[in-house]
């Protein structure tokens, strides 16, 4: 710190000043060599010309107005020439006395002030420019503001005070699917939006958050996973939490689809601020949906020819193929073969049921047909070839049965045969 000494002023008021206040004071005329100054740490007063060596100092200007005798003044014994007529000058203007105490009250109240910032600069510092670690984390956002990508139809507006993070951010894990990771710097929130086109369709949202929950714990091991919840748009939503040290961290995962294009938006932060986060970027997010209308015309073709299927049913088949789009006829061949897979899985109760529907579905086949539907199911449950005509004969034999069967049986055949392959699938994408 630069030295420092006590003035006594002219009216008695004490203040201290710097080594150069003082030159400058002196300069100025403010200070004279005689004026009382007090060195740090001594109770006793001595002068300035004493204290410090001011024999380098620029003197203050000479006083004004002084009166100067006549050059050429008479020697003694001569004549005085007759005196001129004294000059009149205007009387100087008043100059008043500097208010010398009131700048040392000002003086000591900024000082006192001063040291009061410094003694809480613990606070002001971090409200002023954010603490250390929110400007490490802004040191590493971009400018960027939103995010498109027209392949997806995709469209990502971010709300006030988030920002895009640079690829080497150094902050966090992203799961390999992320495109983008995000920060807000002043709550501590981060997150990231992961975009996933699989080679076979996720059984579920929830076998797909499954997913990401199991790559986000190889990231951070102590998430406790709280609950799972519908989410606007169709989506789903898990609630999760983590201690680090004496912060309790929360986590929102919410994903959705659009046709087989999978998105995960994953936002944490303290608990505070991470749910209302995730929400406000959730919002920003806009889909033109194109995928997902591609995926209904197929759905909606496929349910039509094979009435034994729920949309959600045949959803799941389709996601197994590897164009992830089935024929109605292939589709069909698909049911059984995976329904097959599952039935092993329905409790005894659902097992006995699907025998008694599907008995009451063969009754409504014609006579005819019956000995073939059945040579033909087998062949398929057995994981054998079959012709694609007979594959299109068959089709069209069942769904004329089915169609036959009462509304509430029908329903409750689509729904053990949706059920079994749900598991199906299940285990064959494990």
């Amino acid at each position: 710190m630069p030295q420092t000494l006590r003035v006594r002023l002219g009216d008695g008021s004490v203040i201290d000043l710097s080594r150069e206040d003082i030159r400058s004071w002196y300069e100025s005329g403010l200070l004279a060599g005689d004026s009382q100054v007090q060195t740090a740490g001594s109770r006793d007063w001595t002068s300035l010309a004493k204290a410090l060596d001011i024999g380098q100092w620029r003197k203050p200007a000479a006083v004004r107005g002084v009166s100067v005798p006549v050059k050429g003044a008479a020697r003694s014994g001569a004549a005085k020439p007759s005196p001129a007529p004294a000059a009149r000058t205007a009387p100087r203007a008043h100059v008043p006395a500097l208010p010398l105490g009131r700048y040392a009250a000002y003086g000591l109240a900024t000082l006192a002030v001063a040291a009061v910032l410094l003694w809480t600069s613990g606070w002001w510092y971090v409200l002023i420019f954010g603490s250390v670690e929110a400007r490490r984390v802004r040191a590493a956002t971009t400018s960027e503001r939103r995010y498109a990508d027209d392949t997806l139809g995709l469209k990502m507006e971010l709300p006030r005070r988030w920002s895009i993070l640079r690829k080497e951010h150094g902050f966090f894990t992203p799961i390999a699917s992320a495109r983008l990771s995000l920060a807000e710097p002043s709550t501590g929130a981060f997150g990231f939006l992961a975009v996933e086109t699989p080679a076979r369709g996720y059984a579920s949202l929830d076998a797909y958050l499954d997913r990401v929950l199991e790559e986000r714990r190889r990231a951070e091991p102590s998430l406790n996973p709280l609950r799972r919840e519908d989410a606007p748009g169709g989506a789903r939503r898990l609630m999760a939490t983590r201690r680090s040290g004496d912060t309790t961290y929360e986590e929102v995962a919410t994903v959705w689809k659009d046709g087989w294009i999978y998105y995960a938006l994953v936002v944490w932060g303290p608990a505070e601020h991470a749910a209302a986060a995730a929400e406000d970027l959730r919002q920003g997010i806009t889909m033109q949906g194109q995928m997902a209308a591609r995926l209904r015309q197929a759905i909606d073709a496929v349910t039509a020819e094979v009435p034994l299927l729920t949309p959600a049913a045949a959803e799941m088949l389709m996601g197994q193929s590897q164009a992830q789009t089935l024929e109605p006829v292939e589709a069909f061949r698909r049911t059984y073969l995976l329904a097959g897979r599952g039935l092993g899985a329905l409790s005894a109760a659902e097992q006995r049921e699907m025998g008694v529907l599907s008995t009451d579905l063969y009754s409504r086949v014609p006579s005819r047909e019956r000995a073939r539907l059945g040579s033909y199911l087998d062949r398929v449950r057995g994981g054998l070839a079959t012709e694609p005509a007979l594959d299109q004969q068959m089709s069209k034999v069942v769904k004329t049965a089915v169609l036959k069967l009462p509304a509430a049986r029908r329903q409750r055949l689509q729904a053990l045969f949706e059920k079994a392959i749900a598991v199906a699938v299940s285990t064959s994408f494990g």
